[in-house]
């Protein structure tokens, strides 16, 4: 089982225009679970494993304008 710093499981969600920096942890930043999520000119920054997780359960997921940079996995 792993962890992320931010989970998104409920439905009807708007993230927008935030910057998050998730300082070399090895987990990712986002879990989305929820349906009828958008991520919207977010920024997500230093970690180690590739920023957001969009779980199978989630449906409407949108990410648009958003930056993933500075992870290892990619």
């Amino acid at each position: 089982s792993w962890a992320a710093a931010i989970s998104f499981n409920r439905d009807h969600l708007l993230i927008k225009d935030l910057i998050f920096d998730h300082m070399d942890a090895a987990t990712d930043f986002f879990k989305v679970s929820g349906k009828n999520v958008t991520i919207d000119g977010v920024e997500v920054r230093n970690g180690q494993r590739d920023g957001f997780e969009i779980m199978s359960t989630s449906m409407n997921t949108i990410n648009a304008r958003s930056k993933i940079h500075d992870f290892q996995w990619y």
